[in-house]
C-alpha cells in the first residue's frame, strides 16, 4: 500500500511540475484551450467512431451511477471533451468552469486533472481534491483511464467526476471496466470493417468473372450469386439469394450426393431451369467443408454450352471460317450448287459432298455450317481420305 501511495505521490508531483512549466496558474478557472463551433464540428466528425462505440457503455455506466452526483466525460486523444453525461447539478457546475464539449482537459490547458494526467502517464489515474493543480478543481474527485486502439495508440479517455467526498478506489475500477469494454468493441468494429471490406473485394472479383458462380448452403438455399449467374438464369441482380437451388437445378440432391464421393464435379452437362425455361449448361461443383470434414454446402459454377463450344473452337481450331460469300465464280453450275447448299444447310439430314481433290468440298461444308442455325457451335473437319482402309 505504501508503495502505491508513493507512486501516486510521484505522479501528482510530476504532473504539478509539468503544469507550472506549461504556465498554468493556481487561480486559473477555465481551460485555456476551447474550440470554436466550427472546429468542434470537425472534431466530433473525426471521432465519430469512438463516440458511437463508447456511447452505449457510458450510458450503461450512468444508469448505474444516476443520482449519485457523478458526471461522465469522454475526450479525444488530446484531452478535448467529446461528450458529457451526468446528473444535472454537477453538469451545471462543470459548465460553470467551462468543462464543456470542445474544451481541452489536458495538463497544458488546465493543469493536473485525471483526464490530462491519464494521457501524460498513459495509465488509469485518480486525482482528488488538492491533488488537482488549480484551486477551482479542489471540489472534485476525478477518475480517468486512456482508451487505446488495436495498435496500442491512445485515442481518448473516459473520466468519472464527482464531489471530493465521493472519492473511492472502486470509482477508478468502474472507469477501467468501461474502457476495457469500449476497447473490445472498437476491435470488433475494426474486424467487422475488415470482413466487410474483404467481402466487398471478393464480390467485385466474382462479378468480374465471365463464369456464373453461386454458393449454396447445406439446406439447399442460394446464399450468394454473382452477376453472371443472375444474367444466365435471367434474374435481376440480388434476386437469387435465399431461393431454393432445386428450383434451378432439379437434380441438386444427386449433385450433392455426387460431391460427397469424389469431392469435385467438373464439366457436367446439366439442364438448369432459368426464369424462361430449361437450358443446357456446363457445370462444376466444389464442396464447402468444415474443419471436421463435414460438407455444409457447395460452390457451383456454370457456363452456357455454346460458350464452351466457342472456347473449344478457339483453342482447337475447330471452327468454320468460310461463308458462301467466299465462293468465287459466277457459272450457272456453281450458282445451282450454292443455292441448293443454302437450302439444305438447316436440314437435320446427313449431306454428302463429292468432288475431286481441291475443288472446294470443305469450303462448301464450312459455308453450309455458317449459314445454318448451328453456326455458333463447333465445326469439325475430318479428312476421310486420310483414314486407312483397315
Amino acid at each position: 500500500m505504501a508503495r502505491k501511495n508513493r507512486k501516486q505521490e510521484e505522479i501528482i508531483h510530476d504532473s504539478h511540475e509539468r503544469s507550472k512549466k506549461y504556465g498554468v496558474t493556481r487561480d486559473q478557472q477555465y481551460p485555456s484551450l476551447l474550440l470554436s463551433e466550427q472546429e468542434k464540428a470537425v472534431l466530433l466528425d473525426e471521432n465519430r467512431d469512438l463516440i458511437r462505440v463508447a456511447g452505449p457503455f457510458l450510458d450503461m455506466l450512468y444508469n448505474f451511477l444516476e443520482g449519485s452526483g457523478f458526471i461522465i466525460l469522454l475526450t479525444d486523444k488530446n484531452g478535448c471533451i467529446l461528450s458529457i453525461t451526468g446528473d444535472p447539478e454537477p453538469v451545471t457546475a462543470a459548465a460553470g468552469l467551462n468543462m464543456v464539449v470542445g474544451a481541452y482537459m489536458n495538463e497544458m490547458s488546465i493543469g493536473t486533472n485525471a483526464m490530462g494526467t491519464a494521457l501524460s502517464e498513459n495509465s488509469p489515474v485518480q486525482v482528488s481534491a488538492s491533488e488537482h493543480f488549480i484551486t477551482a478543481y479542489h471540489r472534485w474527485t476525478c477518475s480517468a483511464a486512456p482508451v487505446h486502439d488495436d495498435a496500442g495508440n491512445i485515442i481518448g479517455t473516459v473520466n468519472l467526476t464527482g464531489g471530493r467526498e465521493l472519492v473511492h478506489p472502486h470509482t477508478l475500477g468502474l472507469v477501467v471496466a468501461a474502457v476495457t469494454a469500449i476497447e473490445n468493441q472498437l476491435k470488433n468494429l475494426k474486424n467487422e470493417y475488415r470482413l466487410k471490406e474483404s467481402a466487398r473485394y471478393i464480390s467485385q472479383v466474382m462479378d468480374s468473372l465471365s463464369l456464373a458462380v453461386m454458393s449454396v448452403s447445406e439446406d439447399g438455399l442460394i446464399t450468394s450469386a454473382n452477376k453472371m449467374a443472375h444474367k444466365l438464369l435471367k434474374y435481376q441482380n440480388g434476386m437469387l439469394s435465399g431461393k431454393a437451388i432445386d428450383g434451378c437445378i432439379p437434380d441438386y440432391k444427386k449433385l450433392l450426393q455426387a460431391i460427397h464421393e469424389p469431392g469435385i464435379m467438373l464439366d457436367e452437362d446439366t439442364q438448369i431451369i432459368t426464369s424462361s425455361g430449361p437450358e443446357s449448361f456446363s457445370l462444376n461443383a466444389y464442396p464447402i467443408t468444415r474443419p471436421d470434414g463435414k460438407i455444409e454446402g457447395m460452390v457451383i459454377s456454370f457456363r452456357e454450352m455454346k460458350r464452351v463450344y466457342k472456347t473449344v473452337n478457339k483453342y482447337t481450331g475447330m471452327h468454320a471460317r468460310y461463308t458462301f460469300e467466299d465462293l468465287i465464280g459466277e457459272s450457272d453450275e456453281l450458282r445451282r450448287v450454292t443455292e441448293y447448299a443454302k437450302t439444305v444447310s438447316d436440314s437435320p439430314s446427313t449431306v454428302l459432298i463429292t468432288g475431286e481433290s481441291g475443288t472446294g468440298k470443305e469450303v462448301i461444308a464450312q459455308s453450309m455450317h455458317n449459314h445454318s442455325a448451328r453456326a455458333s457451335n463447333g465445326f469439325v473437319a475430318l479428312n476421310c481420305g486420310a483414314i486407312p482402309a483397315t
